[in-house]
């Protein structure tokens, strides 16, 4: 082996090391925020079950057509989200029944997202 070549694989290996050092501090953060992030998944939680409850309230209180249809429109959205979200998580897992609960749980949101556009 001969000294550029040499030189060539040490530029290398220290580019290497740049690139994991790079790594290991984006790791180091994202493991510091996953509990900001279970936090947050939690409040967004709440308040879509606030939303849902207020909506059907809402809808109690004998509103008008075009609010009552409104509203409806929008409590279904929510629940079309939290659908796509389900799916995403099966998709996650990264196992053969994960994929396969996944894209059939899409399946249906898109079937669901078709049926609620119908009457526009």
């Amino acid at each position: 082996m001969s000294l550029s070549e040499t030189r060539e694989l040490l530029q290398i290996l220290v580019e290497i090391n740049t690139i994991l050092t790079g790594i290991t501090v984006k790791t180091t953060d994202l493991k510091n925020k996953t509990p900001m992030i279970s936090k947050n998944l939690g409040s967004f939680r709440q308040l879509e079950r606030v939303a849902l409850r207020y909506l059907a309230l809402a809808q109690r209180f004998g509103l008008p057509d075009d609010v009552d249809k409104a509203a409806s429109a929008v409590a279904r959205l929510i629940v079309l989200l939290n659908m796509a979200q389900m799916s995403m998580n099966m998709l996650m897992k990264g196992t053969a029944v994960g994929w396969a609960m996944g894209i059939a749980s899409f399946g249906m949101t898109a079937l669901s997202a078709g049926n609620m556009m119908e009457g526009y």
